[in-house]
């Protein structure tokens, strides 16, 4: 499964503005699961890095993500635009 990745810098408040909602932070092999689940549930995906999301966590979690940082993403939904109608 290609990752639907957005390259470059995601604007967290701008990806909610525009309807998406933060799922989870996540990596493989449960981030290539997760998408696929989302996306058979009918909802649109979308995965962002989650270096920035790093220095919000307690320092147990933390450590965690700052050893395996380039590969763990932030999964995030919305509900397809022909679904609402």
């Amino acid at each position: 499964m290609k990752l639907p990745l957005i390259e470059g810098d995601a604007n967290e408040h701008q990806l909610e503005r525009d309807g998406w909602k933060r799922e989870f932070v996540a990596s493989e092999p449960r981030l290539s699961e997760m998408c696929e689940l989302f996306q058979s549930m009918g909802r649109e995906v979308l995965v962002t890095p989650t270096i920035e999301e790093v220095e919000n966590l307690d320092e147990a979690c933390k450590a965690c993500f700052e050893s395996t940082k380039e590969a763990t993403f932030t999964i995030w939904t919305k509900h397809k635009v022909d679904d609402l109608t």
